[in-house]
């Protein structure tokens, strides 16, 4: 609830929340959340402390056997993922955001350039 009331303070309404299949992504980090707002989807991991400036993304890019881009994301720093959902693979580029304990991904450059001006 503290993150939902962070947006609505800084003019993103939050229209719904809801499980995210983020939960457990990475070892010990049991906590995430799925936000409908007024300006998109964002998916937010709740870390203990500021656990989640200790997690970096890496995009890497590949094709498919059909010739469509990919983009492949994995993580460094602790805690890591845990086996086997490892590492992201997405058709389009996701944008991943962390302050304090919030790791925040969204798959909308608008969305998150939207949060990032919150920081």
């Amino acid at each position: 609830m503290q993150f939902s009331r962070f947006l609505n303070q800084h003019n993103i309404a939050v229209k719904s929340i809801h499980r995210s299949k983020l939960e457990s992504f990475f070892r010990g980090v049991n906590k995430a959340a799925f936000f409908e707002t007024d300006k998109g989807i964002l998916e937010v991991i709740f870390f203990p402390d500021n656990g989640a400036e200790k997690v970096s993304a890496m995009e890497r890019r590949t094709h498919n056997d059909e010739g469509e881009r990919n983009y492949v994301y994995s993580f460094r720093g602790q805690p890591q993922p845990n086996p086997p959902a490892d590492i992201f693979i997405a058709a389009r580029p996701m944008y991943f955001i962390t302050h304090g304990g919030w790791f925040i991904v969204t798959l909308n450059e608008t969305t998150s350039n939207a949060v990032k001006s919150l920081f």
